[in-house]
């Protein structure tokens, strides 16, 4: 006898294109429909930065601009997760080396049962040249992945 999967705890990987707009309705269906807590997640990647003779990079600027375009986006999935009846929550992280591992750790910290992310359907050799978050997320999670394309 097979259970349903219930999850109580979903975690919603955004980063802004419109596939991760269709993951984050796909997950605020799935908690309005268990009662899940939704939250949703958006890792930000900052380039890696050198500095050169007088060449000045405000790296805080940087941050902060892609802060407030993360803050865009993100208030945007959760109103619509809103509209469907889920209470969703949002964090914005700073990457420490891999958006993989943020998103992985961030999920087995806070016990969530199902990671939610879109992919943008690249496959074959621009897999194999690109790499994947969302590869990289069903390889690593700790819980149930699904990949909403």
């Amino acid at each position: 006898m097979s259970q349903k999967f219930k999850p109580g705890k979903i975690l919603v990987a955004v980063d802004g294109s419109e596939s991760s707009a269709k993951a984050a309705e796909t997950a605020s269906r799935i908690a309005y429909d268990s009662g899940a807590e939704l939250t949703i997640l958006h890792v930000l990647e900052l380039p890696p930065i050198s500095i050169t003779g007088d060449v000045y990079v405000p790296v805080d600027k940087l941050e902060a601009d892609a802060r407030k375009e993360a803050e865009r986006f993100t208030s945007k999935f959760r109103v619509a997760a809103e509209g469907v009846g889920a209470k969703a929550a949002v964090d914005i992280l700073v990457s420490d080396g891999s958006v993989v591992d943020t998103v992985v750790r961030y999920a087995e910290n806070g016990k969530f049962d199902l990671i939610v992310a879109g992919t943008r359907g690249l496959g074959g050799f621009k897999r194999l040249i690109l790499g994947s978050v969302a590869a990289g997320i069903v390889h690593y999670a700790h819980c149930s992945v699904l990949i909403v394309r």
